[in-house]
């Protein structure tokens, strides 16, 4: 991984391509509902939910996870094209550079 990319990777700024929308990614925030809308179904805790009345197992996490994965994987692909085009385009004339400040050596977080 060069240095440029490390530094876009950095770069949470309003204008980088990982901004998405105000600085939320909407398919995060589809995959975490559903996620936890489909655990909710699943657990048997204090609270007992459908699926788990169901079986008499508890599938919340092994559930939740693959949802929220299943959810997440499609956008995320199509977000991943497009900020590769953004970046693929910072090189081009007129466009606009963002150079974070390096960190110095020794620095604390």
């Amino acid at each position: 991984m060069g240095v440029e990319e490390q530094e876009q990777r950095r770069n949470e700024s309003p204008g980088s391509p990982f901004w998405y929308r105000a600085g939320v990614n909407p398919a995060g925030v589809l995959a975490l509902a559903a996620g936890f809308t489909t655990s909710a179904l699943c657990v048997d805790t204090l609270y007992t939910g459908p699926v788990a009345a169901l079986t008499g197992v508890d599938l919340a996490l092994p559930v939740g996870m693959l949802v929220a994965a299943a959810v997440y994987a499609p956008p995320d692909a199509s977000s991943r094209r497009a900020a590769q085009r953004l970046t693929a385009g910072a090189g081009r004339s007129g466009s606009r550079r963002v150079r974070l400040p390096e960190r110095a050596v020794g620095a604390a977080d």
